[in-house]
Parts: structure tokens; sequence; C-alpha cells
């Protein structure tokens, strides 16, 4: 009887769920490890080589060194493709991991990214980017200034601009 519960037990027995935004919040706050490689005036380049399956990210800062606006390039294995094997949660709770650090070691005024979408991946990569890049900009002194969408061919590139509040 010790493996079983008694009737009474398995009535008080309670489980509870999270709310969804707290399970998407705790889910993103899983990065892999990463080391920051290079950190020069104009460029810090970040890297993890702890992403499923023996992928390596890296994840560049680039200075426009006049305006104080810098802009970020990250890739899994030389590629921005989408891997297809499973791991985009853990790339991009890595990346919002580093522009944490980045934020913290950098005064920079303004942050400018891309994010590209094949037609054949849908509208999922690019709302990802909105919901992390809204939830990163808010808790870190920055705001959203501007997203512009350019279609080329099959590919769509948007562009993100984060100003510092």
């Amino acid at each position: 009887m010790d493996a079983q519960l008694t009737h009474h037990e398995a009535a008080e027995t309670v489980i509870t769920m999270k709310p969804f935004k707290e399970f998407i919040a705790e889910l993103f706050n899983r990065p892999a490890r990463w080391k920051l490689k290079v950190n020069n005036s104009d460029l810090l380049t970040y890297v993890s080589n702890n992403i499923g399956k023996g992928k390596t990210l890296s994840v560049d800062f680039v200075s426009h060194k006049n305006d104080g606006a810098w802009d970020v390039q990250f890739d899994v294995d030389g590629s921005s493709d989408v891997t297809g094997l499973g791991d985009e949660i853990v790339v991009f709770s890595t990346v919002l991991d580093i522009m944490k650090d980045f934020v913290n070691r950098v005064d920079a005024d303004k942050i400018k990214f891309d994010g590209a979408k094949g037609q054949e991946d849908g509208d999922s990569r690019v709302k990802l980017y909105n919901r992390l890049i809204k939830k990163f900009a808010s808790s870190h002194g920055y705001k959203l200034v501007n997203k512009n969408e350019t279609t080329i061919g099959r590919i769509t590139l948007v562009t993100y601009e984060l100003d510092k509040v």
C-alpha cells in the first residue's frame, strides 16, 4: 500500500497550472552557455557551442561609430536559416541572454537587426521575433520605434529598430 494513494489522499492532490504568459516567460529563460570572444570598441562577438546537436551560435554586435547605433546579427553554424532541429527555444533564449549582457556593457542609443523568413516559414518566425523584441525592449530601457518589412522574391526581411528610452 506504500505506492498507492488512499482515496482521501488522491482527492486532496491538487494540480496547478501556470498562466500561459508565465509559462512562455520561463521557456525563454533557459539560455545555453556562451562566451564573449571579441570585445572591441566597434565589435562584440559572442559564441555558444552548446546549441543542440553540436551546433554553434554566433552573435555579433557591430557599431555604426558615428550615431550610437549597433547592428545585431546572429547565425547557427554560419547560417541564419531555420535549423529545423527543434532548437529555436534555446537559440532565441541564448540570443536574448546575450543581448542583456550587451546592453549592460555598452551604452547603445539604438539597436538594429533583421529577421528573415521564407514563404515556407509562414509568419511564426516573425511573430516570435515581435514578441521577443517587445519583451526585451520594455524590460531593458528600449522601445521599438521602427519595424519595416521588405519582400524580395520568396524572402521577407523584417528590420527592427530599438531606441534607448
